[in-house]
Protein backbone atom coordinates (compact mmCIF):
# COMPACT_ATOMS: atom_id res chain seq x y z
CA UNK A 1 0.00 0.00 0.00
CA UNK A 2 3.10 2.39 -0.46
CA UNK A 3 2.16 5.58 -1.93
CA UNK A 4 -1.89 5.03 -1.21
CA UNK A 5 -3.40 8.45 -2.07
CA UNK A 6 -7.15 8.12 -0.86
CA UNK A 7 -10.10 10.56 -1.07
CA UNK A 8 -12.13 11.68 2.71
CA UNK A 9 -13.57 8.92 3.77
CA UNK A 10 -10.96 6.27 2.46
CA UNK A 11 -11.09 2.42 4.55
CA UNK A 12 -8.30 0.39 4.71
CA UNK A 13 -8.70 -2.90 5.28
CA UNK A 14 -6.46 -5.33 6.05
CA UNK A 15 -2.80 -5.46 5.32
CA UNK A 16 0.22 -3.72 6.21
CA UNK A 17 1.11 0.05 5.80
CA UNK A 18 4.96 0.29 5.02
CA UNK A 19 4.56 4.24 4.64
CA UNK A 20 3.50 7.18 7.04
CA UNK A 21 -0.02 8.16 6.48
CA UNK A 22 0.15 12.29 5.65
CA UNK A 23 -3.15 13.64 6.78
CA UNK A 24 -4.96 16.99 7.07
CA UNK A 25 -4.59 19.02 9.80
CA UNK A 26 -8.18 18.64 10.25
CA UNK A 27 -10.54 20.74 13.46
CA UNK A 28 -12.00 19.90 16.49
CA UNK A 29 -15.43 18.72 14.39
CA UNK A 30 -13.82 17.06 11.42
CA UNK A 31 -10.71 15.28 12.92
CA UNK A 32 -8.37 13.64 10.09
CA UNK A 33 -8.70 10.34 12.06
CA UNK A 34 -12.31 9.96 13.34
CA UNK A 35 -14.49 6.83 13.04
CA UNK A 36 -17.18 5.76 10.53
CA UNK A 37 -20.16 6.29 13.67
CA UNK A 38 -18.51 9.76 15.34
CA UNK A 39 -17.01 11.36 12.85
CA UNK A 40 -16.33 14.75 15.14
CA UNK A 41 -14.71 12.79 17.74
CA UNK A 42 -10.68 11.63 16.97
CA UNK A 43 -7.39 13.05 16.57
CA UNK A 44 -5.88 16.26 14.72
CA UNK A 45 -3.07 18.75 14.81
CA UNK A 46 -2.62 22.36 15.75
CA UNK A 47 0.86 22.81 14.04
CA UNK A 48 2.40 23.14 17.36
CA UNK A 49 0.10 20.93 19.20
CA UNK A 50 -1.73 17.25 19.04
CA UNK A 51 -5.10 17.30 20.03
CA UNK A 52 -7.83 14.93 20.68
CA UNK A 53 -11.53 15.87 20.41
CA UNK A 54 -15.23 14.20 21.43
CA UNK A 55 -18.63 15.17 20.07
CA UNK A 56 -16.46 18.00 18.30
CA UNK A 57 -14.78 19.70 20.78
CA UNK A 58 -11.20 19.65 22.53
CA UNK A 59 -10.34 16.75 25.04
CA UNK A 60 -7.15 16.54 25.59
CA UNK A 61 -4.09 18.96 24.27
CA UNK A 62 -0.69 17.51 23.97
CA UNK A 63 2.95 19.73 23.29
CA UNK A 64 6.12 19.81 23.72
CA UNK A 65 5.61 21.64 27.41
CA UNK A 66 2.22 21.11 28.57
CA UNK A 67 -0.87 18.36 28.65
CA UNK A 68 -4.17 19.45 29.22
CA UNK A 69 -7.43 17.68 29.80
CA UNK A 70 -10.77 19.52 29.31
CA UNK A 71 -14.13 18.72 30.27
CA UNK A 72 -17.42 20.40 30.29
CA UNK A 73 -16.64 21.00 33.37
CA UNK A 74 -13.29 22.14 34.13
CA UNK A 75 -9.84 21.62 32.81
CA UNK A 76 -6.83 20.99 34.03
CA UNK A 77 -2.92 21.75 32.59
CA UNK A 78 0.13 19.82 33.72
CA UNK A 79 3.11 22.29 32.56
CA UNK A 80 6.56 22.01 33.23
CA UNK A 81 6.78 24.92 35.17
CA UNK A 82 3.17 24.22 36.68
CA UNK A 83 1.18 21.90 38.55
CA UNK A 84 2.97 18.43 38.13
CA UNK A 85 0.04 16.11 39.53
CA UNK A 86 -3.31 15.58 40.28
CA UNK A 87 -4.56 12.26 42.25
CA UNK A 88 -7.75 10.75 43.85
CA UNK A 89 -6.25 9.09 46.78
CA UNK A 90 -9.86 8.14 48.20
CA UNK A 91 -13.16 8.78 47.52
CA UNK A 92 -13.76 12.17 47.37
CA UNK A 93 -10.01 13.63 47.65
CA UNK A 94 -7.90 15.34 45.35
CA UNK A 95 -4.28 15.47 45.89
CA UNK A 96 -1.90 17.50 44.44
CA UNK A 97 0.99 15.85 44.25
CA UNK A 98 4.85 16.74 42.73
CA UNK A 99 4.22 14.28 39.73
CA UNK A 100 3.58 10.78 41.83
CA UNK A 101 0.55 9.96 43.97
CA UNK A 102 1.47 9.90 47.89
CA UNK A 103 4.74 12.67 47.26
CA UNK A 104 4.47 16.04 48.28
CA UNK A 105 3.05 19.03 46.37
CA UNK A 106 1.89 22.88 46.80
CA UNK A 107 -1.21 23.80 45.37
CA UNK A 108 -1.09 28.35 44.55
CA UNK A 109 -4.69 30.14 44.54
CA UNK A 110 -3.88 33.32 42.84
CA UNK A 111 -7.28 34.47 43.45
CA UNK A 112 -7.69 33.82 47.03
CA UNK A 113 -4.21 34.74 48.98
CA UNK A 114 -2.27 37.59 48.66
CA UNK A 115 0.55 38.99 50.34
CA UNK A 116 2.64 42.30 51.04
CA UNK A 117 5.59 42.86 48.30
CA UNK A 118 6.53 45.76 50.52
CA UNK A 119 5.54 47.81 53.56
CA UNK A 120 2.50 49.75 53.72
CA UNK A 121 3.23 53.33 55.65
CA UNK A 122 0.79 55.59 56.57
CA UNK A 123 1.64 58.78 58.81
CA UNK A 124 -2.22 60.06 58.81
CA UNK A 125 -5.72 58.75 60.09
CA UNK A 126 -7.10 58.45 56.90
CA UNK A 127 -7.87 55.37 55.51
CA UNK A 128 -5.76 54.00 52.44
CA UNK A 129 -6.10 51.08 50.77
CA UNK A 130 -3.33 48.65 51.01
CA UNK A 131 -2.30 46.13 48.76
CA UNK A 132 -3.89 43.72 50.21
CA UNK A 133 -6.88 43.06 47.18
CA UNK A 134 -8.61 39.88 45.97
CA UNK A 135 -11.58 40.04 43.28
CA UNK A 136 -14.64 38.08 44.48
CA UNK A 137 -17.59 36.41 42.71
CA UNK A 138 -20.88 37.57 43.60
CA UNK A 139 -23.41 35.34 45.38
CA UNK A 140 -21.11 33.26 46.60
CA UNK A 141 -19.89 32.76 50.57
CA UNK A 142 -16.31 33.65 51.73
CA UNK A 143 -14.92 33.48 55.47
CA UNK A 144 -11.26 35.52 55.33
CA UNK A 145 -8.28 35.62 57.71
CA UNK A 146 -5.86 38.71 58.14
CA UNK A 147 -3.05 38.70 59.16
CA UNK A 148 -0.92 41.86 59.93
CA UNK A 149 2.59 43.00 61.38
CA UNK A 150 2.77 45.90 62.32
CA UNK A 151 4.18 48.96 64.25
CA UNK A 152 3.69 52.74 64.77
CA UNK A 153 6.09 55.32 65.59
CA UNK A 154 4.29 56.56 68.39
CA UNK A 155 2.39 53.36 69.75
CA UNK A 156 -0.34 55.97 71.62
CA UNK A 157 -1.88 56.57 67.85
CA UNK A 158 -2.79 53.63 67.72
CA UNK A 159 -3.92 51.44 64.25
CA UNK A 160 -7.45 50.96 62.46
CA UNK A 161 -8.82 48.99 59.77
CA UNK A 162 -11.73 48.40 57.03
CA UNK A 163 -12.61 46.22 54.32
CA UNK A 164 -14.38 49.12 52.18
CA UNK A 165 -11.37 49.87 49.90
CA UNK A 166 -12.76 47.85 46.95
CA UNK A 167 -15.46 47.94 44.33
CA UNK A 168 -17.61 44.83 45.94
CA UNK A 169 -20.47 45.16 48.40
CA UNK A 170 -21.41 42.79 50.90
CA UNK A 171 -23.74 41.58 52.71
CA UNK A 172 -23.43 39.20 56.03
CA UNK A 173 -20.61 40.69 56.72
CA UNK A 174 -18.94 39.66 60.03
CA UNK A 175 -15.30 40.47 61.57
CA UNK A 176 -13.90 39.68 64.65
CA UNK A 177 -9.77 41.07 65.48
CA UNK A 178 -7.46 40.30 68.64
CA UNK A 179 -4.02 42.68 68.17
CA UNK A 180 -0.93 40.87 70.16
CA UNK A 181 2.35 42.87 71.27
CA UNK A 182 5.99 41.83 71.13
CA UNK A 183 5.60 40.16 74.33
CA UNK A 184 2.95 38.36 73.47
CA UNK A 185 0.46 40.43 75.41
CA UNK A 186 -3.08 41.30 74.44
CA UNK A 187 -3.57 44.97 73.52
CA UNK A 188 -7.31 46.62 74.00
CA UNK A 189 -9.41 47.20 71.16
CA UNK A 190 -11.62 50.07 71.01
CA UNK A 191 -13.58 48.05 68.90
CA UNK A 192 -13.22 44.71 68.02
CA UNK A 193 -15.62 43.40 66.03
CA UNK A 194 -17.49 44.84 62.55
CA UNK A 195 -20.58 44.01 60.66
CA UNK A 196 -19.33 46.33 57.78
CA UNK A 197 -17.13 46.29 55.40
CA UNK A 198 -16.74 50.06 56.27
CA UNK A 199 -16.62 49.76 60.13
CA UNK A 200 -13.33 50.08 61.44
CA UNK A 201 -11.30 46.97 63.95
CA UNK A 202 -9.25 49.53 66.01
CA UNK A 203 -6.83 50.05 68.76
CA UNK A 204 -6.73 53.44 70.11
CA UNK A 205 -2.72 52.48 71.33
CA UNK A 206 -0.31 50.14 70.97
CA UNK A 207 1.94 48.71 73.46
CA UNK A 208 5.23 50.02 72.16
CA UNK A 209 6.80 50.78 68.94
CA UNK A 210 7.85 47.36 68.19
CA UNK A 211 5.70 45.04 65.84
CA UNK A 212 2.78 43.81 66.44
CA UNK A 213 0.52 41.12 65.73
CA UNK A 214 -3.43 42.17 64.33
CA UNK A 215 -5.45 39.14 63.24
CA UNK A 216 -8.88 39.57 62.26
CA UNK A 217 -10.80 36.30 61.14
CA UNK A 218 -14.15 37.06 58.97
CA UNK A 219 -16.89 36.13 56.45
CA UNK A 220 -19.38 37.54 53.81
CA UNK A 221 -21.35 37.13 50.83
CA UNK A 222 -20.85 39.43 48.24
CA UNK A 223 -23.67 41.00 46.67
CA UNK A 224 -21.98 42.74 43.67
CA UNK A 225 -18.46 41.05 42.23
CA UNK A 226 -15.42 43.39 42.64
CA UNK A 227 -11.92 43.83 44.47
CA UNK A 228 -12.01 43.56 48.47
CA UNK A 229 -9.35 45.27 49.75
CA UNK A 230 -7.98 46.42 52.88
CA UNK A 231 -7.59 49.55 54.25
CA UNK A 232 -5.42 51.19 57.26
CA UNK A 233 -4.27 54.10 59.07
CA UNK A 234 -3.52 55.16 62.53
CA UNK A 235 -6.25 55.58 64.66
CA UNK A 236 -5.15 59.17 65.54
CA UNK A 237 -2.84 61.29 64.12
CA UNK A 238 0.22 63.37 65.19
CA UNK A 239 3.56 62.83 65.03
CA UNK A 240 3.72 58.57 64.03
CA UNK A 241 3.63 56.79 61.05
CA UNK A 242 1.75 53.39 60.69
CA UNK A 243 3.99 50.90 58.73
CA UNK A 244 2.53 46.97 57.94
CA UNK A 245 5.38 45.00 57.19
CA UNK A 246 5.66 42.71 54.19
CA UNK A 247 4.79 39.32 54.28
CA UNK A 248 1.55 40.62 55.95
CA UNK A 249 -1.17 39.05 54.14
CA UNK A 250 -5.15 38.11 53.63
CA UNK A 251 -6.40 34.52 52.48
CA UNK A 252 -10.00 34.18 51.43
CA UNK A 253 -11.46 30.80 50.92
CA UNK A 254 -15.18 30.01 49.45
CA UNK A 255 -17.03 27.75 51.68
CA UNK A 256 -20.44 25.81 52.05
CA UNK A 257 -23.13 26.85 54.51
CA UNK A 258 -24.34 23.71 55.88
Amino acid sequence: MSGYSGGGGSTFTGGTITSPILAADGTAGAPSFSFTNDTNSGMYNLGTSLEISQAGARRLHITTTALGVETTSGQIYIGATGLQGIATPANGVVEVNAGAPGTNGWLLQRAARIGLAGNYTNATAALSATNLSITVVSGRKYSFLLELFLSNTTAAEGVQITFDGGSAAATNFVANGCLVNNLGGTVALANGTSAALATALNATALTNTSTHNFSISGSFEPSGAGTFIVRAAENTHSTGTLTILRGSFLWIEDMVFG
